[in-house]
């Protein structure tokens, strides 16, 4: 009688995470990239079997009941995460000084017209996803130049003379007045660290920097693997401009 081979599943291992029953984690599949959500993760076909290509997804909560933030100032550090659902942003979040607020890889952020997020010279934003989870800030009405204001994008964020700059990675802004405001640059201060990012389908500028003085140096965000398309510029100058 001919054996056959003897495929062994160990759920737990570090591509197969935690396999409840009826997952589909280590289960065969055979089209390559082929995605799916099971719960809050995102699953990948590699031509053989679906692993967990990311813990949480946006792709996979959007459906949920939104988290509304409502014009709160965050004075203490805060962590929104991609399991909790949408974060819905109404109005100015402000994020004051020596406090941080913690954006998790893959989660998704709906801005209201004209809301914001907002740090103060001495607040930092921590917007860190992943290739394979991007956090993504969208407008809640689809539409394109929606979020923000004039002067500010949908997420603002200081260069900073003492302490930790803001970091903002693999993090999609799009169908914002602005994608992003990076203010306070000067010889003297540290840019936030920006890079690998996608701005996109934004009304003016997909980042938005003031100086605070003449001929400061304005990082070259192109070479930090930032991506900008279909923005009514791509980087202003230091006069908004």
């Amino acid at each position: 009688m001919r054996r056959l081979p003897l495929l062994v599943v160990v759920c737990g291992a570090s591509w197969l995470a935690a396999c409840p029953p009826g997952s589909l984690v280590g289960q065969p599949c055979a089209e390559v990239g082929a995605e799916v959500c099971e719960g809050d993760q995102l699953l990948r076909c590699d031509g053989q079997f679906y692993r967990v290509l990311a813990p949480c997804a946006g792709k996979c909560i959007e459906g949920k009941a939104e988290i509304a933030h409502t014009g709160d100032t965050i004075s203490a550090d805060e962590t929104w995460t991609c399991t909790d659902g949408p974060h819905l942003v109404e109005g100015i979040v402000t994020v004051a000084d020596d406090a941080t607020l913690t954006i998790e890889a893959g989660a998704l952020l709906r801005l209201q017209p004209a809301s914001r997020i907002a740090t103060t010279r001495a607040g930092r934003v921590e917007s860190v996803g992943t290739a394979e989870a991007p956090i993504l800030f969208t407008s809640k009405n689809g539409l394109s130049g929606s979020f923000g204001a004039g002067a500010e994008g949908g997420l603002n964020i200081f260069a900073v003379e003492t302490g930790e700059p803001s970091v903002v990675e693999h993090t999609i802004i799009e169908r914002g007045i602005h994608g992003m405001g990076i203010f306070g640059l000067s010889s003297n201060a540290d840019p936030p660290v920006v890079r690998d990012n996608t701005l996109r389908d934004n009304e003016n500028f997909g980042i938005l920097v003031t100086c605070d003085e003449d001929g400061a140096p304005i990082p070259d965000f192109d070479a930090d693997g930032n991506l900008f398309f279909n923005n009514g510029g791509e980087v202003s100058g230091c006069d908004g401009t």
